[in-house]
């Protein structure tokens, strides 16, 4: 395949995207991220025992606090940690809140509340994963707003685990308002560089008509 130069009017076009890969996540804040998923499997299995669900449930909170310390110290924050850390957290998540419900008499409507952001996230996957596929202009990282919730919901269900109803209650609502939040402006990021990616991608093909082979366009 032979590439051609550029021609030199060709505007400046920041066509480097982050990408998901595997090696990003093949080191120590990656593994401390990973462990969470064996624990989120465990968790229905062992819930009936309340000390050994508050044990999972510290172990994993333990390593949702240090896979990011790690991956500052040692260097290896990635767009692939970012993702893998929020949607391996969902998955716990998910199975512990069921769990709850099912043995621990929670309303299922509070479920509502604690994955607000992930049924809004949910509605948009038919356009986000397109993108995700073809890499994204900047690489992700988690947002305050999006650790708030995961910390309100975390809160919410161990207050639940341990009768705290009062706090359960509380904190439950305001997870869900953050949680909507944090979707809406998770959501209008990546829709902004969607649009800016096709952009990139007509702007290219503007200077390079009949260059298809010099493109990295999938």
């Amino acid at each position: 395949m032979v590439h051609r130069p550029l021609p030199p009017n060709t505007p400046s076009i920041p066509l480097e995207r982050e990408r998901l890969s595997l090696n990003d996540a093949l080191n120590l804040a990656g593994l401390l991220t990973l462990s969470r998923l064996p624990i989120a499997v465990a968790y229905p299995f062992l819930a009936a025992d309340p000390l050994a669900a508050l044990g999972l449930l510290f172990l994993a909170a333990l390593t949702d606090l240090l896979d990011g310390v790690v991956a500052r110290a040692t260097g290896t924050q990635s767009h692939t940690g970012a993702v893998l850390d929020g949607w391996i957290d969902k998955i716990l998540y998910v199975n512990i809140a069921w769990t709850l419900v099912l043995l621990h008499d929670v309303p299922g409507f509070w479920m509502l509340a604690w994955f607000s952001r992930e049924i809004l996230q949910g509605l948009f996957v038919p356009v986000l994963v397109p993108a995700y596929h073809r890499g994204l202009p900047q690489a992700r990282e988690s947002t305050v707003g999006g650790k708030a919730t995961t910390w309100l919901v975390g809160i919410s269900l161990v207050a639940s685990l341990l009768d705290m109803w009062w706090l359960a209650g509380t904190l439950t609502p305001i997870a869900g308002i953050t949680g909507f939040l944090s979707a809406a402006r998770y959501l209008r990021r990546e829709l902004r560089d969607i649009r800016e990616m096709e952009r990139q991608d007509e702007r290219l093909r503007e200077v390079l008509p009949d260059c298809a082979e010099t493109s990295p366009l999938p």
